[in-house]
């Protein structure tokens, strides 16, 4: 008899799964009225010979899709051949809509397996919003001025934008002091005006040693949970850049 499956550290829901390893027909009782999978709103499947032997109400509208099904019988072999839980993020053709659900599998027993699953298709959508704003505003600030700049507490460079600034490359600055970037003292004027957000006049240092002449503008980052300043971003616009309108 083959040795016990490795958990998933991720895996989920499997308080429900009973120690020992079961008879098929065992297994198929779990999905029964009285069993603990049919209370579950989650999807959950039994897997072996090859087919879907069993499945809750949710579970069973994963395996009337033939693409998702397909793919979850053959996740459940390499964890029976395995012995370890392995997890996938499958696109569900439903009745009524699309989803995406994350499925652990995990070997049940010697021949057996049993996928998990979890809707994931709110909290996908909202992190890939919040990339995409963020992309966003980032690319709106790069256009209106010349350079973008986040600072640790101390001042110390983060994040620098574009890629190269007046000649110098932006990595050979993060993690070194904000005011490597400016010509002369007027870095340190700048951050001695951070919690008090307006332009100044300032200069930068190019990489040929000329002073690009223009303002720029600090402010404080706030931690989202906490409310405590994290850091500060800022931002640079040469003298002689054009303004921009909405006809641009």
């Amino acid at each position: 008899m083959s040795g016990p499956a490795k958990q998933s550290k991720y895996a989920f829901g499997l308080a429900a799964v009973p120690p020992t390893a079961p008879t098929v027909n065992a297994a198929r009782a779990a999905f029964g009225p009285n069993g603990p999978f049919a209370a579950m709103w989650e999807p959950a499947l039994l897997i072996g010979q090859g087919k879907v032997l069993a499945a809750n109400a949710a579970g069973q509208a994963v395996a009337d899709d033939p693409a998702s099904a397909v793919e979850l019988i053959q996740l459940a072999g390499q964890a029976a051949r395995t012995r370890t839980a392995h997890r996938r993020a499958l696109a569900v053709d439903l009745i009524n809509h699309d989803a995406l659900l994350e499925f652990d599998v995990t070997p049940w027993g010697d021949s057996l397996a049993l996928a998990l699953g979890r809707d994931i298709t709110v909290a996908t959508g909202i992190r890939e919003a919040l990339q995409f704003s963020r992309e966003r505003y980032r690319s709106f600030l790069e256009i209106a001025t010349d350079c973008i700049w986040e600072t640790e507490l101390d001042g110390t460079l983060a994040l620098l934008a574009p890629n190269a600034i007046f000649g110098r490359a932006a990595a050979t600055l993060i993690g070194r002091p904000l005011n490597l970037l400016f010509a002369g003292s007027s870095g340190s004027t700048l951050f001695a005006r951070r919690h008090k957000p307006e332009w100044i006049a300032i200069g930068i240092q190019a990489a040929d040693g000329a002073t690009i002449h223009g303002a720029a503008i600090m402010a404080p980052m706030q931690d989202p949970d906490s409310g405590a300043v994290s850091g500060y971003r800022g931002c640079f616009r040469r003298a002689d850049r054009p303004m921009l309108t909405l006809s641009d």
